[in-house]
């Protein structure tokens, strides 16, 4: 089945917001390294906090599980219809998909409490240069004003809500633009990337 405009629109935001990160228009392990050291200065990290070895750690996993999914070398540079590839199933949460859904849960949840609050939230959105005012009110929306605690349980079902489904959550409003709540006429204005995601897949499955 080929995947809907709307889903692939949101994807390709991703792509470029969250992942090509000195914007190339590809994914490489550069782009990993600037966005470690993006975060770290928004937090306050220097090089000699171990919270900075931790995050870059994680941030170099993400690269590793990325391009192993890709079948790419150390050096190569993913594209935009790769990417989007890996996506393909709307269903199941692959293993290289969760790693990464767990490791941006843990940059976020900076406490280690097991929750994301609102000032976690908002520093990971500004790193990758969204502007804290829409971030935090995109956290309201998705938190239903601080009433619900955004544990790993719930950052999920936004997950396989957003990043998974062909239309618009109900609950998604115009203004969540994070990469766990995009809006369709955000993702539209602000993705230059085109892909074209063929019906069938002839990439191999770890």
């Amino acid at each position: 089945m080929a995947m809907s405009d709307f889903r692939l629109a949101k994807l390709l935001y991703v792509f470029e917001r969250f992942f090509d990160t000195d914007k190339s228009g590809t994914i490489e392990k550069g782009d990993f390294v600037l966005a470690v050291q993006q975060l770290c200065k928004i937090r306050g990290w220097p090089e000699s906090d171990p919270k900075y070895e931790s995050t870059q750690k994680k941030f170099m996993t993400m690269w590793e599980v990325l391009r192993k999914r890709c079948y790419k070398e150390d050096d190569e540079r993913i594209s935009p219809e790769e990417f989007c590839q890996l996506w393909r199933n709307p269903d199941k949460i692959e293993e290289w998909e969760r790693t990464y859904m767990d490791i941006m849960f843990d940059l976020q949840d900076t406490s280690g409490d097991n929750v994301i609050d609102e000032d976690e939230f908002v520093g990971v959105c500004e790193s990758y240069g969204i502007n804290s005012a829409e971030a935090r009110a995109a956290f309201q929306t998705f938190s239903h004003r601080g009433r619900v605690n955004v544990d790993k349980k719930y950052y999920e079902k936004m997950w396989r809500g957003i990043l998974r489904s062909a239309t618009q959550p109900k609950w998604v409003t115009t203004s969540t633009i994070s990469y766990i709540q995009l809006s369709a006429s955000s993702t539209k204005n602000s993705t230059s990337a085109t892909a074209t995601i063929p019906d069938t897949t002839t990439q191999k499955k770890l």
